[in-house]
């Protein structure tokens, strides 16, 4: 809830500038996908109209996303009732498939392999 928090209010609280520096950044690091649905969820979450620069949008929120299901997931997250997404389904709704990534599902292919590789690297790393 801290981050989704954060989120709505490094969004409300940037002028015009910051917003489109943000943007710009964010597309630079492949990160759009992200950002739209992190400002998706902050909106559903506290029912805002977050702000977002062009190249930006907010993501259509996926089927999972449901404002009741997210609070349980932040306060309630042992719950057996808790409506927890795959995560391959939360992967698919962080692609943004700007035309910098090739497509949705190009940029769902390489951050699928990278998540495979870093679950790899870590069952492989020695416990420490």
């Amino acid at each position: 809830m801290q981050t989704a928090y954060d989120v709505a209010a490094g969004l409300t609280g940037m002028d015009a500038a910051e917003h489109a520096a943000f943007a710009a950044l964010a597309e630079a690091q492949r990160l759009a996908g992200t950002v739209g649905l992190a400002a998706a969820l902050a909106e559903r979450i506290f029912g805002l109209d977050l702000p977002l620069a062009a190249p930006l949008e907010a993501a259509p929120l996926p089927d999972w996303a449901e404002r009741a299901g997210l609070l349980a997931m932040a306060f309630d997250p042992d719950s057996p009732t808790v409506p927890w997404p795959r995560r391959r389904a939360v992967l698919w709704a962080m692609c943004s498939g700007g035309p910098a990534s090739g497509g949705r599902a190009a940029e769902y292919a390489r951050e699928a392999a990278r998540m495979a590789a870093s679950e790899a690297l870590r069952r492989a790393a020695p416990a420490g």
